[in-house]
C-alpha cells in the first residue's frame, strides 16, 4: 500500500473507533469491522505488491537431493526433488532458478556431507557469491548459506560445486536442500 491508501485508511478507522466508542451495540460494532475489512481488502486487491507475475504469487522454489550424489569440480549441483516451484524459476535439470522478475530474493542452501571434504559456492548469474564448507571431522556434517540478494528479471541463481566431491542424503531424508523466494520487488 502507498502512503495516501495508509492515511485514508487511518482517516476511516480513527472515524470507526469515535462511533464505537459512543455505541454499545455490538452489531453495530460488528458491522463497521465488517466494512473496514471489506474496504482494505477492496485496497489490496487493487494495489500493485505483486504485480508482473500474472497473479500466480510470490516467486519461491524449494529442492533437495532425493539420494547421495557425486560431482565434478564447477558443475551446478542439481537438487531432483522439487517441493515447490512457484512461477516455475527452478529448473531441476539445470539446477538454475531464473528470476521471472526484478526484485528482492532470499536463497538459502544446506549441504550435508560424510567423511570427505565439501565445497559448494551460491552463483548469481557467472559470478560466484558466498560459500559453504561444512569442517573437517569425519563425521557427518551440514553446512549452511543464507543470502539476500537483488535480482533483474532473467538473473540466474545456482549452486555449483568447488572440486570433485559427493553431497550426501539418504534417499527419503532429504539433508541437502536449495532454496530461494522474493522478498519484494
Amino acid at each position: 500500500m502507498n502512503l495516501s491508501t495508509v492515511s485514508v485508511l487511518t482517516v476511516i478507522l480513527f472515524g470507526l473507533m469515535s462511533k464505537i466508542q459512543g455505541s454499545c451495540d455490538s452489531k453495530l460494532e460488528n458491522n463497521l469491522f465488517k466494512d473496514l475489512l471489506n474496504m482494505m481488502l477492496k485496497l489490496k486487491g487493487s494495489g500493485s505488491c505483486h504485480s508482473g507475475n500474472g497473479g500466480k504469487g510470490v516467486p519461491a522454489f524449494s529442492a533437495s537431493l532425493s539420494s547421495t550424489k557425486s560431482y565434478t569440480t564447477n558443475n551446478n549441483v542439481k537438487f531432483d526433488k522439487v517441493w515447490a516451484n512457484i512461477g516455475n524459476g527452478y529448473d531441476a535439470d539445470s539446477g538454475i532458478f531464473t528470476a521471472s522478475q526484478s526484485g528482492v530474493y532470499q536463497f538459502s542452501c544446506t549441504i550435508m556431507r560424510h567423511a570427505n571434504y565439501i565445497r559448494v559456492h551460491l552463483w548469481k548469474n557467472e559470478v560466484k557469491t558466498v560459500a559453504i564448507w561444512p569442517g573437517s571431522t569425519k563425521d557427518y556434517a551440514p553446512g549452511t548459506l543464507n543470502l539476500v540478494m537483488q535480482l533483474k528479471k532473467g538473473d540466474k541463481v545456482f549452486i555449483r560445486n568447488a572440486q570433485n566431491q559427493q553431497i550426501y542424503s539418504e534417499s527419503g531424508s532429504h539433508f541437502s536442500m536449495f532454496s530461494g523466494f522474493m522478498i519484494s520487488n
